[in-house]
C-alpha cells in the first residue's frame, strides 16, 4: 500500500492493523514514523475500540500526552505525513518480502 489519494488513507486506517505494531500492554496497533517539523516521531495509534491518537517525540521535545483524533483529523493528519508513513510502509514491506 502507498498513499497516494485520500481513498489510500481510508484504507491505511480501515486495515491499520494488519500491517501496524501491537503493544499488548496498551492494547493498541502503532506506527512511528518520522516528524520533518520537529527532527522527531510521530506514534499514530489505533486502539482496539477503534479510538486514533498521535503522539511526538523527539530529541529536544515530548508532547504532554496523546492526541485523540476524529476519524477527519486522523485523516488530515496521515494526508499530512504520507511521505513518511509511505517510507515505513515500504521498508515494512522489504522486510517481509526478504
Amino acid at each position: 500500500m502507498t498513499i497516494k489519494t485520500k481513498r489510500d488513507i481510508e484504507e491505511l486506517l480501515s486495515s491499520f492493523c494488519d500491517f501496524a505494531q501491537y503493544d499488548e500492554k496498551g492494547a493498541k496497533h502503532y506506527l512511528v514514523f518520522s516528524d520533518k517539523e520537529r527532527s522527531g516521531d510521530w506514534t499514530l495509534m489505533v486502539y482496539r475500540d477503534g479510538l486514533i491518537t498521535a503522539h511526538g517525540r523527539g530529541i529536544d521535545y515530548c508532547d504532554e500526552g496523546e492526541r485523540v483524533l476524529k476519524r477527519e483529523e486522523a485523516g488530515k493528519f496521515v494526508w499530512k505525513n504520507r511521505k513518511a508513513i509511505n517510507a515505513v510502509i515500504r521498508e515494512k514491506r522489504k522486510v517481509t518480502t526478504s
